[in-house]
């Protein structure tokens, strides 16, 4: 998870609100500088006491109360044991020193500091788990409508975005969030929920637009006998790639349902990570590849680890390895994120399409037509070990029902 501090840089890049209230989540900050404030979202909530801050933005002292001290954000009620705090690299380093024989000369005392720093710095600092971060990013496709698109029209795609973000994020909530009790933590039970705060982000790193959304879940959840406890994690991991395939799927059917908006299956990125894809139809390659810098640079990047193993090796490495590899320097590279004005963006995104199509970019589609009958269950899939099996349901549109040919050819 991000530190409590960089999340609080997002908190207060949100204090430049939008003076209107009633317009859209993200439109309503498009003069403003910096994103919007975070929200408070999950089953958890209600387990706090507090059912009805659901939806309530993120304050920093709710953060801190949260994250850095496992108590209610909005009580401060303590939940359940006080985090582990595990020493830093300097207070090792002192204790060590502090342990070091008063008889030794100030050369010989000298080296051993100097060793003793050596050794403490190899060693990695453990952290509490304060939390984990779970990001859900649409395809580059719809980033770039959102980018060029009018305002109805944005609005539709980030409301898309987030209903399928809630009801991914309800499905992790009901199959993959346990607790642990009895002796080693034998027993794997269910929890009240999630406690997480979700942060809307609509650029990457590299200034591209890139829709998405950081849901930061605690560390704490809450179990059949009311008494709170830390997350068991490992089914949570396990299933990841299965719940992003879930989100992308039903964020086609939403898209679709809202916008009438049709995708096709392409291929995404090149290099190493070359994959088959959903992208909406009405985006060319070129534009999605123009605003894919930061991609473009981890798999350049990636590339070059990948042939210095081979060098080194005599072998490719494995698609679990060059994954490791791929998230190494996801971190590894990244530039230190800015939070510029919207407005200003679209600007810079326009421009960029004009360059890239050599003409005036199209507003986006045609206005959004009024959303259908959701489906019923929302093509909620019921899970065998990692993978998700859709679950059969009737659907407002023959050709959306789950497990036929629907959005982007799946």
């Amino acid at each position: 998870m991000a530190s409590v501090d960089y999340l609080i840089d997002h908190v207060a890049a949100g204090d430049g609100r939008g003076d209107d209230p009633t317009a859209s989540p993200l439109t309503r900050y498009y003069t403003a500088q910096g994103y919007p404030p975070g929200t408070w979202l999950g089953s958890g909530i209600a387990a706090l006491g507090v059912a009805d801050r659901a939806g309530s933005e993120v304050s920093e002292a709710q953060l801190r109360e949260l994250f850095e001290g496992a108590r209610n954000p909005f009580t401060g009620e303590r939940l359940g044991r006080p985090p582990v705090r595990y020493p830093t690299r300097q207070e090792r380093i002192d204790l060590r020193v502090g342990k070091l024989p008063d008889t030794l000369t100030a050369e010989a005392r000298t080296a051993l500091v100097e060793k003793i720093a050596a050794e403490e710095k190899e060693t990695k600092t453990r952290t509490a788990v304060a939390g984990f971060d779970l990001t859900f990013s649409v395809p580059k496709s719809v980033s770039a409508l959102w980018a060029l698109a009018p305002a109805p029209v944005q609005e539709q795609l980030y409301l898309a975005h987030r209903a399928a973000l809630a009801a991914t994020l309800e499905l992790i909530e009901g199959e993959a969030v346990f607790t642990r009790l009895g002796h080693n933590g034998v027993r794997r039970v269910r929890t009240t929920g999630l406690v997480a705060a979700a942060f809307d982000h609509w650029d990457s790193r590299k200034g591209d637009p890139q829709l998405h959304t950081h849901v930061t879940v605690a560390n704490r959840v809450q179990g059949p006998d009311g008494r709170w406890r830390t997350l068991d994690s490992a089914t949570l991991h396990q299933a990841t790639v299965a719940y992003s395939e879930t989100y992308d799927l039903l964020l086609a059917d939403e898209i679709t349902r809202r916008t009438g908006l049709t995708w096709d299956r392409r291929e995404r990125q090149a290099g190493s990570n070359r994959r088959i894809g959903r992208e909406l139809s009405p985006v060319p390659d070129a534009l999605i590849a123009a605003y894919s810098q930061r991609s473009a640079d981890i798999e350049a990047a990636v590339d070059t680890a990948i042939g210095r193993v081979v060098l080194r090796t005599g072998r490719r490495p494995d698609v679990n390895a060059i994954n490791r590899i791929r998230q190494h320097l996801t971190l590894a590279t990244r530039d230190r994120k800015q939070a510029p004005n919207l407005a200003e963006s679209v600007q810079q995104w326009r421009a960029t399409a004009e360059h890239v199509l050599d003409r005036t970019p199209p507003i986006g589609p045609p206005p959004p037509r009024p959303p259908v009958r959701r489906a019923r269950c929302l093509a909620r899939p019921t899970w065998t070990t990692s993978r998700p099996r859709r679950s059969r349901c009737a659907s407002s549109t023959p050709s959306q029902r789950p497990g036929r040919r629907g959005p982007g050819g799946t």
